[in-house]
């Protein structure tokens, strides 16, 4: 029973700290926490990505992604949506840290360190410390940080970006959505993404 109550209580302080983004991008940015939501509320093209930070192909394509974005400043609506693989040893304690850098309202600033710097903390044998330094360097609560880092709420959080993937048929990072169509990594990004954008903008 005590249990069962520390759960439900955890859920709502999760729910109660998490604004959440609806009507932004269809039913695959529903849910997403506000933190992890850019561009304008009312931009004609709709992106969801579901990627990986310890991912070696996500941290190529985020300056595609970027890239794409500089052409078309104002126009687009971007969703970030977590979608660890079991290979990648600390590509959850990395979406955890992005989180808690999130609940100070850094969670791009921490989320471009971390793809920046992923040959960096990608082989430390624990780079939990490595993650406080960055939270460090980006000016956030470190007493608040590392308390949020490891709050187990954020499983919830990762659970229903899986969920999602696994509705939306994702097995592979990065996988982004540009309005209802997908692309699968840097290079079709970069081959198909301004075609896709524009389609999507129509």
């Amino acid at each position: 029973m005590k249990r069962t109550l520390v759960a439900f209580l955890l859920t709502v302080a999760a729910v109660s700290a998490v604004v959440l983004v609806r009507g932004s991008g269809g039913p695959l940015a529903s849910g997403v926490p506000a933190y992890r939501v850019r561009g304008p509320f009312r931009a004609r093209v709709k992106i969801v990505v579901f990627s990986d930070f310890q991912c070696p192909g996500c941290a190529k394509a985020e300056p595609v992604l970027k890239a794409l974005l500089d052409r078309h400043p104002g126009e687009a609506r971007v969703a970030f949506r977590h979608y660890p693989l079991r290979m990648h040893r600390w590509s959850v304690l990395a979406a955890r840290a992005a989180e808690a850098a999130g609940f100070q309202g850094k969670f791009w600033p921490y989320h471009d360190l971390l793809f920046q710097r992923q040959k960096e903390w990608e082989v430390q044998p624990d780079p939990t410390e490595m993650f406080l330094r960055y939270a460090a360097e980006l000016g956030l609560d470190g007493d608040r940080f590392r308390r949020d880092f490891q709050d187990p709420r954020w499983t919830a959080l990762l659970t229903a970006d899986m969920e999602t993937a696994r509705k939306a048929n994702v097995s592979s990072t990065p996988t982004i959505f540009i309005g209802d169509n997908r692309v699968v990594g840097g290079t079709q990004l970069e081959a198909d993404g301004e075609r896709l954008f524009r389609e999507a903008a129509r």
